[in-house]
């Protein structure tokens, strides 16, 4: 059986992205050596105007293995819950303006090259109305060593 150790990261302020579908850190990521096996949960709470959407990557070092990626976006302003097993890229039109979350899963399993599994996100349209990250988003990490 393998133990694991856990990691725990937060946010200390908003991030506002505005005009940009340029993927940047979301201020959340994890250092993970090579040959290192992560799981990684991130809740993300976000706000965003009436147009310009969200998209996020859970993006390893090279070399790194993403085995498994799931987000889920709790969409408040329409009531829908928008889940995507699967998909490494996320990406969502939401054109709700207001105050919704997204849960990301991913297991990583590093390659040789140690550095860090960065949570990434963008406006999935540039648009002048922000898309802000805001204050209190975590990521909880178990690291697995054998």
């Amino acid at each position: 059986m393998a133990l694991s150790i856990k990691r725990f990261f937060a946010t200390a302020a908003d991030l506002v992205i505005t005009s940009s579908a340029a993927l940047v850190s979301s201020g959340l990521s994890s250092p993970i050596a090579a040959n290192e096996k992560q799981k990684l949960v991130a809740w993300i709470p976000i706000s965003v105007g009436a147009t310009g959407g969200v998209r996020t990557l859970i993006a390893p070092p090279a070399g790194g293995t993403l085995l498994r990626v799931t987000t889920i976006l709790y969409n408040t302003g329409a009531g829908t819950v928008i889940p995507s097993p699967l998909v490494t890229v996320f990406t969502n039109a939401l054109a709700n303006a207001g105050e919704h979350w997204l849960k990301i899963e991913a297991t990583v399993l590093n390659g040789t090259t140690a550095g860090n599994v960065v949570v990434q996100i963008a406006q999935n349209t540039s648009d002048a109305l922000s898309l802000t990250v805001q204050t209190g988003a975590t990521l909880d990490v178990d690291v697995y060593t054998t």
